[in-house]
């Protein structure tokens, strides 16, 4: 029963963590989705676009880099 106990609870932990990286990943494309319109709407140059949008446009791209680098570390 201990056994079978330990592959239900290793399996449980193999999904929860697939579904973890799920979520992240669907998180960054509706990021990368989002800065990508701001991009078409007011062009590449951050430095153009205006205050409000490039703070906005900041966080997005903060966010992003950190989900990214979550999810290279944890591949």
């Amino acid at each position: 029963k201990i056994e079978q106990i330990n592959e239900v609870q290793s399996f449980a932990e193999l999904v929860d963590k697939r579904l973890e990286l799920k979520i992240l990943k669907d998180r960054a494309d509706a990021l990368q989705n989002r800065m990508w319109k701001l991009e078409d709407r007011y062009g590449m140059d951050v430095s153009k676009m205006p205050e409000g949008v490039r703070g906005q446009y900041r966080e997005l791209k903060k966010e992003y880099d950190e989900i990214v680098d979550k999810l290279k570390n944890d591949s």
